[in-house]
């Protein structure tokens, strides 16, 4: 918790309760969560524009999410999409991603006006830190789904649309 959301696990660190009382402030928080999980391969010979495209692909589909949520009575879309910024070329790579996802996406006119910023500092605003906390939570519970995560349930509740492989592990957890 402390390397993905320094500031929102600051007032319950090193106690017991820190990840389920980060979970209950998400449950507590007014807001949807568009989320894209791609299962990368993890093996040396792994081809790095295959990789690539599979990072377009899973920013598409948040967009493409993000997009259906907005068609939905008395949303009104965000300006700006804010990510961490890590090296020119990792960030030009997003950057060029989220510039084919325009394309994807024509009839998404909120997605022409949105402008896509890299967050350097290292303390981070809490939309990232949740970002953060959220990307973690759901792989760790994808890596070992026997093991309780707070945070992982807290998601369910605020997801747009759950991801096929989240689905088939909750239901697989309910049998």
């Amino acid at each position: 918790m402390s390397d993905s959301a320094p500031q929102l696990g600051e007032p319950f660190r090193d106690t017991p309760a820190e990840e389920s009382s980060v979970a209950a402030l998400l449950v507590r928080t007014p807001v949807q969560i568009a989320l894209s999980i791609l299962r990368t391969p993890q093996t040396p010979e792994a081809d790095s524009t295959k990789l690539e495209a599979m990072q377009r692909q899973g920013l598409a589909e948040c967009l493409a999410v993000y997009d259906a949520h907005l068609r939905l009575p008395g949303r009104s879309p965000c300006s700006l999409l804010i990510a961490r910024g890590l090296d020119a070329d990792t960030d030009r790579r997003c950057l060029d991603a989220f510039n084919r996802t325009r394309i994807r996406l024509p009839e998404a006119a909120w997605l022409r006006e949105m402008q896509l910023r890299f967050w350097r500092d290292e303390t981070a605003p809490l939309s990232l830190e949740l970002a953060q906390v959220v990307a973690r939570a759901v792989a760790e519970h994808l890596r070992n789904e026997a093991l309780p995560n707070p945070i992982v349930e807290a998601v369910l509740s605020k997801l747009s649309q759950t991801p096929d492989l989240l689905k088939r592990s909750v239901k697989d957890k309910r049998r």
